[in-house]
């Protein structure tokens, strides 16, 4: 994964939980851009990916 950015974060109603989107570059299929998406969880205040 290189140069993860342009993140958001929006809540999906439909399973009740928040999502945490993004787009990055593959490094293993040449570069090539992606939309990545992970479930984000909250603890003590601080998110994190699952």
């Amino acid at each position: 994964m290189i140069g993860p950015g342009g993140q958001s974060v929006v809540h999906d109603d439909a399973d009740n939980h928040d999502l945490l989107i993004y787009h990055y570059y593959d490094g293993r299929a040449n570069g090539t851009p992606k939309l990545g998406i992970n479930h984000l969880g909250w603890s003590g205040g601080w998110p994190y990916v699952y």
